[in-house]
C-alpha cells in the first residue's frame, strides 16, 4: 500500500517514512492498523496487496511469487513489484507511453470521419413473361431488349434479375438469380414457347417466396391476357401489397378483361399497370427500362428518369406517384 501511496504523490524511496504514513492516514481516512488486519511496514510489497478489510495478511508472500526486492527498493521509481491476487502488477516501465494531444485529436477526426461509402446490395426485380405459343414473337423482342435493361439500371446501382415462365400444361420455370444480361439471354434462347393458358397466379405466388429469402424491389409480368379467376390472383396482389413487392404489368395489346385485371393487381400491390402497343419494341424497351432503373435506385431515381427521358418512363413514374 505504501507503494501505491508514493508513485500516487511522486514520492521516492528517498521520502522519510512518517511522510508516507501520514500521507497513507490522509488517503485512507485512518490509520492503516484500524484498516488492514496485518499492515506491512515495508516500502514494497514482496507478496500480494489486499483490499481494505479483507482477510490475510498484506505482507504474506504468495506460492510461486517474485523473488525479494533488490536492496533500496530501488524499483519504487519505475513501478510496484508483488502480485495482486496471484496476477503480476503491470509497472510504469510497461505502460505505454501517454498519447500526445495532437494524437488524441487525431483519433477522433478518424472515429468521426464516416468509413467511406457503404456498398448498398443490388436491386433483386423478377421479370415473368407469358411463353404461350402465341407468345413467341415477344418472347424474342425481350429477349433482345435484356441488355438495354440492364446498362439502364447500372447507371443507378446495378440489379439482379429472375426470369419467370409459362407455358404448356402447367409447365413453370425460374432461373437463377442473374447481374448481367449475357447469361440471362442465353437462358431465354433455351426457351421455346409451348401452346398453354395464362399462369399469372404461379407468378404472383412464386414472388411471395421469394421474399422469404431476399428483398424484391418489383415484380414484371408481360403478357397480352389473362385466363385465370381473377378474385384470387387479387388477393395474391394485395398479399405481394403487404409484402412491399409492386407488380408492374405491361400488357401488350388492349384486351378488355385482362386490362381490368391487371389495373386492379397494380393498385393492389403499389405497382403500374401500362399498355403498350402490339409489337413495339422501342416501348417495351422503355418500360423494361424504367423499371429497372426503379429496382436499382427506388422512386426518386424513376422520378428523374421520367423528368429526363419522359414516355413511359414518365408515365410509370406518374402511377407510382399516385399510390
Amino acid at each position: 500500500m505504501i507503494a501505491f501511496i508514493a508513485i500516487r504523490h511522486g514520492l521516492d524511496d528517498r521520502c522519510p517514512r512518517e511522510t508516507l504514513r501520514g500521507q497513507m492516514e490522509t488517503d485512507l481516512g485512518a490509520p492503516p492498523e484500524q484498516i488492514f488486519t496485518h499492515p506491512d511496514t515495508q516500502p514494497l510489497a514482496a507478496g500480494g496487496l489486499h483490499r481494505p478489510g479483507a482477510a490475510g495478511a498484506a505482507g504474506r508472500r504468495q506460492p510461486g511469487g517474485d523473488q525479494d526486492p533488490p536492496p533500496r527498493h530501488s524499483r519504487l521509481r519505475t513501478g510496484l513489484y508483488g502480485r495482486i491476487h496471484g496476477q503480476p502488477i503491470m509497472t510504469r516501465s510497461k505502460l505505454p507511453a501517454a498519447s500526445s494531444p495532437a494524437e488524441v485529436e487525431r483519433f477522433l477526426q478518424e472515429a468521426r470521419r464516416p468509413g467511406g461509402p457503404v456498398a448498398q446490395p443490388l436491386g433483386r426485380l423478377l421479370i415473368a413473361l407469358d411463353a404461350t405459343a402465341s407468345r413467341q414473337p415477344s418472347w424474342d423482342r425481350a429477349c433482345r431488349l435484356q441488355a438495354d435493361m440492364f446498362a439502364q439500371a447500372a447507371s443507378v446501382g446495378g440489379l439482379l434479375v429472375q426470369l419467370l415462365w409459362y407455358r404448356g400444361i402447367q409447365d413453370f420455370g425460374a432461373s437463377s438469380w442473374h447481374g448481367e444480361a449475357a447469361p440471362l439471354v442465353a437462358q431465354m434462347q433455351r426457351v421455346q414457347c409451348a401452346g398453354g393458358l395464362t399462369q399469372i397466379g404461379r407468378v404472383l405466388h412464386h414472388a411471395q417466396q421469394a421474399t422469404r429469402s431476399h428483398r424484391i424491389r418489383g415484380l414484371v409480368f408481360v403478357g397480352d391476357c389473362m385466363e385465370e379467376d381473377p378474385a384470387l390472383l387479387i388477393r395474391l396482389a394485395g398479399e405481394l401489397g403487404v409484402l412491399k413487392v409492386p407488380v408492374f404489368l405491361f400488357q401488350e395489346g388492349a384486351d378488355p378483361t385482362a386490362s381490368r385485371t391487371f389495373a386492379e393487381i397494380a393498385s393492389l400491390s403499389g405497382g403500374a399497370h401500362c399498355r403498350f402497343d402490339q409489337g413495339s419494341a422501342a416501348q417495351l424497351r422503355e418500360l423494361l427500362g424504367a423499371v429497372a432503373v426503379y429496382a436499382a435506385g427506388g422512386a426518386r431515381a424513376l422520378a428523374e428518369l421520367g423528368r429526363r427521358e419522359g414516355g413511359m418512363a414518365r408515365r410509370l413514374a406518374h402511377q407510382l406517384g399516385e399510390r
